[in-house]
């Protein structure tokens, strides 16, 4: 029979390695204590939109911002104490869903502009809104894609793959 243990690139489902779960891990405490810094930061600052109700919880941006940047480091603080690796992944992967379910919320809704993720602050980097869109696009895709696979691989090798038919 060829499962998924024959795809090393799916963390050996049948004993997920932990391993390549640390390092996704780290990569991901990375880009989220940086995601959640910069947004921080630019609800500090004084720029225009940061006054402006946004349009999915009609908070304004500036509020928006100190929520969002202080969950992202919140999660990025336990996953760097060291909780069970397990926790770690539920908890980016629910984080990046919910992230990604508020990208389309607001694209949904209509504004004929870039989401303004990070605030105010890449503009200080003459990083274009364009570029900085893609990039969180990409990020989250990673987030998703990496905390699924890890949580799959760890299902399937606790039993599932044993598991017939479900007890009525």
């Amino acid at each position: 029979m060829v499962g998924l243990t024959h795809y090393p690139f799916c963390c050996q489902f049948y004993g997920v390695n932990k391993k390549l779960i640390g390092i996704f891990v780290f990569i991901s405490t990375a880009v989220l204590f940086f995601t959640g810094a910069a947004k921080i930061v630019s609800a500090v600052g004084n720029a225009g939109i940061l006054g402006l109700d946004e349009p999915v919880f009609g908070l304004t941006y500036r509020h928006l911002f100190y929520l969002s940047g202080s969950i992202e480091l919140l999660i990025a603080i336990g996953c760097y104490l060291r909780f069970k690796q397990i926790a770690q992944v539920i908890t980016i992967g629910w984080f990046a869903l919910c992230a990604a379910i508020y990208r389309l919320a607001f694209h949904y809704l209509g504004p004929a502009h870039w989401c303004p993720c990070l605030g105010t602050l890449t503009g200080s980097l003459h990083i274009s809104p364009k570029m900085t869109d893609w990039l969180l696009v990409g990020a989250l895709t990673y987030l998703i894609a990496g905390s699924m696979l890890i949580l799959v691989g760890h299902c399937y090798g606790n039993g599932w793959r044993k598991q017939t038919s479900f007890p009525a």
